[in-house]
């Protein structure tokens, strides 16, 4: 299963993509822990129709988006799209799952001044360098 979350009023989303597969416009329910979207594509059987890449196209009935970045918009708790998804080991089989998703925001790490002392003693250093070699001459 495939959820996103789009950003129109009113909206289409059709699949093409092997496998046997439904979209679900304002599902009920969410995908696990990444909250409740607005698109569900559905797999019938992820593990027997398998399918890679899946491929998509969302179309805008309401408008028209102002560019690709404002197709997406968050879900309820700030993820753009998320998957339960599987993998299995090199024979095909024991598969595993699990979800995944990306949220939409970022981690900004502080500085705390580090990169200015950094240039400060840089600049000090440069400073002694010229020093020196004025002295030599």
């Amino acid at each position: 299963m495939w959820v996103i979350e789009s950003n129109a009023t009113t909206f289409t989303a059709v699949v093409s993509s092997p496998g046997t597969t439904t979209v679900n416009i304002n599902p009920s329910g969410s995908a696990g822990p990444y909250g409740k979207f607005n698109v569900q594509i559905d797999n019938s059987d992820g593990n027997s129709d398998a399918t890679s890449p899946v491929v998509f196209v969302v179309t805008d009935t309401s408008g028209t988006w102002a560019s690709a970045s404002s197709v997406l918009s968050a879900d309820n708790q700030g993820y753009f799209a998320a998957a339960h998804i599987f993998v299995r080991d090199a024979a095909g089989g024991n598969p595993k799952t699990g979800f995944a998703g990306t949220k939409t925001t970022t981690n900004n790490v502080p500085d705390g001044g580090s990169t200015a002392a950094l240039l400060g003693m840089g600049l000090l250093g440069l400073r002694w360098v010229r020093q020196m070699t004025a002295k030599k001459k």
